[in-house]
């Protein structure tokens, strides 16, 4: 389909890499309208039925105020789990920093100066605190 390269002129290079750019935004612009991104977020929940004290049963809530405050109340309860963790003490966390990004995790992920990390958080005793 396309010439070798070295016997091509540079105008018909030029000529080419528009035609390929252009065969990829066609392909690209034809997906997007077979297959459209939706960008509507969430709907609806489903929830336990508060009425039913077995929970064999369930309610599915589509009003916007609700479904958020259905996802705070099961988020909260979900990441309050964690805590008491090894993640959530002040130790691991001043080290490790909030969000888990710094040079110490970023050495340790890649194995640098593991042996150093685990004996700072070793007690007296040689146990992992």
């Amino acid at each position: 389909m396309f010439a070798e390269a070295e016997d091509l002129k540079p105008t018909q290079i030029q000529t080419q890499r528009a035609t390929t750019k252009r065969t990829k935004y066609d392909y690209a612009n034809i997906r997007s309208k077979f297959n459209p991104i939706d960008y509507q977020g969430i709907t609806k929940v489903i929830v336990p039925n508060p009425a039913d004290n077995t929970g064999t049963t369930t309610t599915t809530i589509h009003n916007p105020l609700e479904v958020e405050n259905q996802l705070i109340q099961r988020n909260t309860k979900h990441f309050g789990q964690s805590q008491g963790s090894a993640f959530t003490t002040n130790a691991i966390t001043e080290h490790f920093g909030y969000g888990g990004v710094n040079a110490v995790t970023k050495d340790l992920i890649m194995g640098k100066d593991v042996d150093h990390v685990i004996n700072t958080f070793k007690d007296t005793e040689g146990d992992l605190i």
